[in-house]
């Protein structure tokens, strides 16, 4: 399958193949859109307890905060969420089970 240019919300356009790796933060933000228009309140708090979060887009933190707050997604024991880090098929797969599993 060929990699194709896709409208991100209209903004910019991207490169999507799905040879691809997804991103730690990229699938924070996704699943966290994704359960907000499903009617779950994001609650704008941008805290975030990573030694990393620096990495983390500050237009992003929200997103990353909403799915750590509902246990969708945590850190690394070295507290660490390591944002640009490529999901692992075990991590997406959890990280999907939970999402659906969210009251």
């Amino acid at each position: 399958m060929n990699s194709v240019a896709v409208s991100n919300y209209g903004v910019t356009t991207v490169l999507y193949g799905p040879e691809m790796g997804t991103a730690r933060e990229d699938a924070a933000i996704s699943v966290a859109k994704a359960l907000e228009a499903e009617g779950h309140t994001i609650s704008g708090d941008t805290y975030l307890p990573f030694s990393d979060q620096n990495e983390i887009s500050s237009e992003n933190r929200v997103y990353v905060a909403a799915v750590l707050d509902w246990g969708v997604i945590g850190g690394f024991e070295d507290n660490t969420f390591r944002a640009d880090d490529t999901l692992t098929r075990a991590e997406a797969a959890a990280i999907l089970y939970r999402a659906v599993m969210i009251d």
